[in-house]
């Protein structure tokens, strides 16, 4: 850890789910694969955290690319959520607004 506070992903479940837990990857230091065993389908969870919008455009390429390479391990058949920080901004920033 570097102390830094930025970045870092994690997941908690209760021990009923957790006993279903078949298998988890920590993708990045920004996304986190958990795969859940479910009565007819899996059940994938991804725990993702963006980069922020003033991180280099190479981070921002980075993350994306991985998210995209997880998403495309995942079964068709499997039930997939995304859940996370995607850091998003919407509608105009106004000045002195922090």
């Amino acid at each position: 850890m570097n102390g830094s506070g930025l970045a870092g992903v994690g997941m908690t479940m209760t021990p009923k789910i957790a006993s279903g837990l078949m298998d988890y990857e920590l993708v990045s230091d920004r996304i986190l694969m958990a795969l859940l065993k479910g009565q007819n389908n899996n059940l994938t969870i991804l725990s993702v955290y963006a980069s922020i919008r003033d991180d280099p455009y190479h981070l921002k390429d980075n993350f994306y690319a991985d998210l995209q390479l997880t998403l495309i391990k995942i079964p068709r058949k499997d039930i997939l959520v995304i859940g996370g920080d995607f850091n998003a901004r919407m509608g105009a920033r106004l000045k002195n607004s922090e």
